[in-house]
């Protein structure tokens, strides 16, 4: 499902700010259907891991293999072709349209990249059914800018989720829940990558969530030259 082999990506930074930081990851392999939690220290790089994952940035060398398609190879579009119709991704920052209903953001992708098979009112029950398991379904016509952090957090965790994606990647998708929402979203993740056996990366500072998990990585183990900022 995902393999990388003597990676090293380089984020250049302003010039003068200081903002250099290079990762290299000599080797990592997920397998289909796994679910892994990824942890570490401030710095040592697991968005970026995340990103060069989805194919949101590329690698200066080494390879980066997702979903059979080496992604260094794929074209800008195509790379965003594949995480809008294979990839749920959750954004540290949610990423959300605020010009759009909470509906209209959980539809997004479907909207974007239909897929085969499925018609807009199937994809419309499963923003239903997701909002619901959400506790977000008397919110689905407002805007973003009218929610709370928690629930922005959640719109985009249903947005990953509409498309159904072989392989899931969220980075800090409950750092704004309490604890008994965080548990119920970590476990609505968990039993939706189970289901169709989708593949399950999420980036996390809460060891609290970590025993559901097939596997743990931490960044040290595995990141090698690590330096400056994620």
């Amino acid at each position: 499902m995902i393999r990388l082999r003597d990676v090293r990506f380089a984020h250049r930074g302003r010039a003068g700010d200081g903002g250099g930081f290079t990762l290299k990851v000599a080797a990592l392999d997920v397998a289909k259907g796994e679910q892994v939690a990824c942890i570490g220290a401030s710095g040592a790089g697991k968005t970026t891991l995340l990103h060069l994952v989805a194919g949101v940035c590329v690698p200066d060398a080494g390879s980066v293999v997702v979903l059979e398609c080496d992604l260094g190879k794929l074209s800008d579009a195509d790379r965003r072709a594949l995480r809008l119709s294979r990839i749920g991704m959750v954004f540290q920052e949610f990423e959300l349209l605020e010009y759009l209903s909470v509906r209209e953001n959980i539809l997004l992708a479907p909207r974007l990249a239909p897929v085969g098979g499925r018609t807009v009112a199937d994809h419309a029950r499963l923003a239903e059914e997701l909002a619901e398991l959400a506790g977000l379904s008397a919110l689905l016509r407002r805007r973003p800018g009218q929610l709370s952090q928690g629930e922005r957090q959640r719109v985009a965790l249903c947005r990953a989720l509409v498309m159904d994606p072989p392989l899931i990647v969220c980075d800090e998708p409950t750092g704004n829940l309490d604890p008994l929402t965080t548990m119920r979203t970590v476990q609505l993740l968990q039993a939706r990558a189970r289901t169709r056996d989708a593949t399950l990366i999420v980036v996390t500072h809460n060891h609290q969530v970590l025993s559901g998990f097939d596997r743990v990585i931490d960044m040290a183990a595995i990141a090698g030259g690590s330096e400056g900022r994620p």
